[in-house]
């Protein structure tokens, strides 16, 4: 999916249910107007089952561009070697499809008068972009008017076509019949015939343009298996009593090491009676957690509304009032489930912040020092804290013996 949002701080979830409605797994979007690397509303885009690699404005409001992309697929963010870029904002991602095949894409916005440094930014991204790799798409508002032929359009398509480029949107992407939303590739990876322009979604000035690519593997993320125990179902009178049993025939060996394996093979045991390890698989959600039966049924009616809502205005009015109770209800069920995870939490200080960070997409700085050698890592805090000693020590002062006052006995 292509689509200028015209900012999704205020239509977050009417986006988000666009892209499970049409099963999009990469979007390219533009003017997210995002103000923030991480906040609310990257949070609720992650709630949603997707990933989001973005450049944002912090100073200015307006722009950004961003790629949104299902969280089970194999990316990585990209940072092409092109600075001082300023004519237009871009960001990318590399999807593994095989072993063999590495897909990159790259979502561009471009606003304001088009100038040359525009044409030789963009030449410095292709080129840099086709030097590293071999496939590639690039989706964006170039507010450059495709549908007539112009010299700022001509040198676009010339320029796209000399390293192997080819435009395919062909209808008016712009309530003002304008095709400026652009989709490009470079090795026939996309199905041509299925690309169609969403002009009857109205929430911005733009209309999303929809296209498929043609089959081939794509890696997806393997679910994780975690080893748990249900410490909280643990009888704790029981266990006590049963610790108690346990130790009441235990002797201290000779051997302290002996006397330590026999103490941990012991509490070892009844852990694996009480809590006894269980395996889980951890999958990648495609849906909030407060999706549940109704709030799908409500989708459903949408879906059906949408389909009638261009045989008449009765039909029209009635889409956009089932859209907009699908979008209170969606709020509402939002607010409720929180609701009811900070009160289950209620005390835990540790779980109730937890919760916050995840809405408001916050992580945790690691404060340790990175380093991928273990070994050498311990080696440099075990160095450092001896260094530190030493040091304390050679700044205490030295007192000699004649100085120190004896205490007789």
């Amino acid at each position: 999916l292509v689509w200028n949002a015209r900012s999704i701080n205020n239509k977050c979830g009417d986006t988000m249910c666009l892209l499970q409605d049409e099963a999009v797994d990469i979007a390219f979007l533009t003017e997210t107007w995002l103000t923030d690397h991480s906040n609310a509303i990257t949070a609720d885009i992650k709630s949603y089952g997707y990933a989001i690699i973005h450049q944002h404005r912090s100073e200015t409001k307006g722009g950004g561009a961003a790629l949104l992309l299902k969280s089970s697929l194999q990316y990585n963010p990209i940072i092409l070697k092109i600075q001082g870029v300023t004519t237009f904002e871009h960001v990318c991602a590399l999807i593994t499809c095989a072993a063999d095949m590495k897909i990159l894409f790259i979502s561009v916005y471009r606003t304001g008068p088009v100038t040359k440094k525009f044409f030789e930014e963009l030449e410095y991204l292709l080129g840099e972009a086709s030097m590293r790799y071999d496939y590639i798409l690039i989706g964006g508002d170039f507010n450059i008017h495709m549908e007539s032929i112009n010299d700022y359009s001509s040198e676009l398509e010339q320029m796209a076509h000399s390293y192997g480029f080819r435009q395919i949107v062909d209808k008016p992407t712009h309530i003002n019949e304008g095709t400026i939303d652009l989709l490009f590739d470079n090795s026939n990876l996309l199905e041509h015939a299925s690309m169609y322009i969403k002009n009857d979604f109205l929430l911005s000035d733009h209309y999303p343009i929809l296209c498929s690519t043609k089959e081939f593997y794509i890696c997806l993320k393997k679910p994780k298996i975690i080893t748990t125990r249900n410490l909280r179902s643990v009888d704790q009178n029981m266990l006590s009593s049963d610790i108690s049993q346990s130790l009441s025939s235990f002797e201290m060996n000779s051997q302290f090491s002996d006397s330590c394996n026999y103490f941990f093979k012991a509490m070892n045991s009844l852990l694996d009676q009480h809590a006894p390890l269980t395996q889980k698989t951890i999958s990648f959600v495609a849906h909030a957690p407060w999706f549940d039966s109704e709030y799908k049924n409500q989708r459903k009616l949408r879906r059906k509304a949408e389909k009638k809502k261009s045989k008449s205005e009765y039909h029209r009015t009635l889409y956009e009032e089932i859209r907009s109770e699908t979008t209170i209800m969606a709020n509402l069920k939002k607010k409720q489930y929180y609701r009811e995870l900070l009160e289950k939490n209620k005390g835990n200080l540790k779980a109730v912040y937890n919760v916050v960070n995840k809405e408001l997409d916050r992580k945790q700085e690691n404060m340790l020092p990175s380093d991928s050698d273990v070994v050498q890592l311990s080696e440099k805090f075990n160095s450092y804290f001896n260094e530190k000693i030493t040091k304390i020590r050679e700044s205490l002062p030295t007192i000699s013996n004649d100085n120190v006052t004896k205490i007789e006995p």
